[in-house]
This record gives C-alpha cells, sequence and structure tokens, in this order.
C-alpha cells in the first residue's frame, strides 16, 4: 500500500513525501521487537538475529540502489557542467541537488528484468540528449564531485 501512494504521486510535494517516509520509518522501527521477540523465544542469539536484520536491509538498500542512477554533468575539461538540464518533459529524469546533477529514477516495474531495461530505456535518452548540447559533456558516474573551481560550482 504505501508503494502504490508513492507510485501515484509522482508529483508529490517533497515535504509530504518527507512526512509519509518518516512514518513508515518510525512503524517499521516499532515493529522490531514483534520479530525480534519471538526468535529469542525459540533460542536464536541476539547477535545472529542482527546480522540477518542487516543482511535483509542490506539486500533491499541495493534493490533500491540499482533501480536508480544518478551522475553529475561535467564539460570536457572534467569541471562541473553549467548548461541547464533540459529534462522537464520527463518525470523519471530529474535532478536531485543541483543543476549539473541528472539523476533517473524508474517507475514501478512487474518484475526485475523491466526494471533494468527501463532504467536502461531512460540512462539512454539522457546520453542521447546530451549528445546533442552544443558543448561536449559527460556523466561523472561517482558520488563525489570532480574538481571543484570555486563557489559557483
Amino acid at each position: 500500500m504505501f508503494a502504490a501512494v508513492l507510485a501515484k504521486g509522482k508529483k508529490m510535494n517533497s515535504n509530504i513525501k518527507g512526512f509519509v517516509y518518516g512514518i513508515a520509518t518510525s512503524a517499521t522501527f516499532g515493529l522490531i521487537p514483534l520479530f525480534t521477540l519471538p526468535l529469542m523465544a525459540k533460542g536464536m542469539q541476539f547477535d545472529s538475529i542482527l546480522f540477518y536484520r542487516f543482511l535483509f536491509a542490506s539486500i533491499v538498500l541495493v534493490c533500491i540502489m540499482s533501480s536508480k542512477k544518478e551522475s553529475l554533468r561535467i564539460d570536457g575539461g572534467g569541471f562541473l557542467a553549467h548548461t541547464p538540464a533540459d529534462f522537464a518533459d520527463d518525470v523519471h529524469i530529474v535532478r536531485d541537488f543541483s543543476e549539473n546533477q541528472v539523476e533517473v529514477n524508474t517507475p514501478v516495474c512487474a518484475t526485475p528484468a523491466e526494471a533494468v531495461q527501463s532504467l536502461e530505456h531512460y540512462n539512454a535518452l539522457v546520453q542521447r540528449a546530451i549528445a546533442n548540447l552544443p558543448e561536449r559533456e559527460l556523466l561523472w558516474p561517482f558520488s563525489n564531485p570532480p574538481y571543484i573551481l570555486g563557489e559557483k560550482d
């Protein structure tokens, strides 16, 4: 139900989305004893419970991270690009924190293969748009930005 609410609200206000995520996080954190106490009653050690809890959380996090792609646009010299992004007509290609950060968010897909295909499709759209710019730009794939010249970057 939670995912369906977020999937319907593609243009949901970020403050509302933050509150929804906060409530969901609080609710799931409050449910931890419902799963932990029965396992401990059956003799499972607390360290093992923590291990499996973080293992499952890591798997979920990998799934989430693999369904989106973030890149920084850089110019031919390896510096952050200052040209405006031209992806305004597509809700799946957005700017995250800055004009030069491109984020691709896949829609809700029925299968992992469909999600990968969707990510490849939107990534190809980004690559074509960048190739058609008057000045050469590339996508910087790392979280840390390339060399920053000054405050303007």
